[in-house]
């Protein structure tokens, strides 16, 4: 499972699922910080930074980001953050 995630509320709404589901982070890029990241990664997610930052409520950047991450994730199943 992958977690495409655009907003800190969003992070938060599935952090516990993330952590025991060890899934997928693909985040934007400015979302957490460096220590976080390193946390994450510690306990065993993998984490993602989108190229570039995703407006949360923007549609059309939000299917672009998708369209990505489906290139380059490692899972066909994406839940994806929806504002």
């Amino acid at each position: 499972m992958i977690y495409l995630i655009f907003s800190r509320e969003g992070y938060d709404s599935i952090q516990a699922a993330l952590l025991e589901q060890q899934a997928s982070l693909w985040l934007n890029p400015e979302l957490l910080q460096p220590d976080e990241i390193t946390q994450l990664t510690a306990q065993g997610i993998d984490v993602q930074l989108l190229p570039e930052s995703v407006k949360p409520g923007d549609e059309k950047a939000m299917l672009a980001a998708l369209d990505y991450v489906e290139q380059h994730g490692n899972d066909p199943d994406i839940m994806v953050e929806y504002l």
